[in-house]
């Protein structure tokens, strides 16, 4: 397989990025507003939120992290590690601004991280193949 031109590629690399921001702001949307459905529909208490929000995590950085992966050719932990920044972004600054417990922080990092990674490898495993 040839290399593409490195104009091309700074094409390619750019619009992985916007995809993997849209992605990941839809992802969060997304979930977000099914689990806030779901606490209201069956009247949840507020306790049950911060479980709730670590599997919003996870579903938004399993999917943020296979769709962008999907079609690159190997490196897909690393791939799916470095399509999580947005959302680690995200929850830094939720952190930030709303006083959150930094304890709880880093366990949701490690929950990006980590499923990013396994969705970037399974992303690779299974997309067609694009050498960037």
């Amino acid at each position: 397989m040839k290399k593409i031109a490195s104009e091309k590629a700074y094409k390619i690399l750019l619009l992985r990025l916007v995809k993997t921001l849209l992605i990941t702001v839809a992802a969060v949307l997304l979930y977000s507003f099914l689990f806030s459905e779901i606490i209201y529909r069956l009247d949840l208490s507020l306790e049950s939120a911060g479980i709730i929000s670590l599997v919003i995590v996870l579903l938004s950085a399993f999917t943020v992290g296979f769709i962008s992966c999907y079609g690159a050719k190997g490196n897909g932990a690393l791939l799916g590690i470095l399509s999580e920044l947005p959302l680690v972004f995200y929850t830094l600054i939720n952190v930030i601004f709303h006083e959150a417990n930094v304890l709880y922080f880093f366990i949701k990092l490690a929950i990006i991280l980590l499923t990013g990674a396994l969705a970037g490898i399974l992303a690779v495993k299974k997309g067609n193949r694009l050498k960037v």
